[in-house]
């Protein structure tokens, strides 16, 4: 992605446009990212700032729906 001087806002509007129902976003954030949220590029080096991974499919697994893969899958399709 390009820079942006909000690089939080541009994430905030990259997840507004998914379009997988009920989706959870998995991923990690690296520490400089606090200094790039306001702006400051001084901190930063060339590496990735955020990796952020929607998956199409997923099995949640708890007290209320309990599935293991297998299951999820018959009942969605291939996870």
């Amino acid at each position: 992605m390009p820079w942006s001087d909000q690089p939080l806002r541009l994430v905030s509007e990259l997840l507004a446009e998914v379009e997988v129902p009920h989706w959870r976003a998995y991923g990690w954030a690296a520490f400089e990212l606090s200094y790039a949220k306001n702006g400051d590029r001084a901190h930063l080096g060339t590496g990735r700032l955020m990796r952020l991974v929607v998956p199409g499919r997923s099995c949640r697994c708890g007290a209320v729906d309990t599935c293991s893969p297998s299951s999820c899958s018959a009942r969605r399709g291939t996870i």
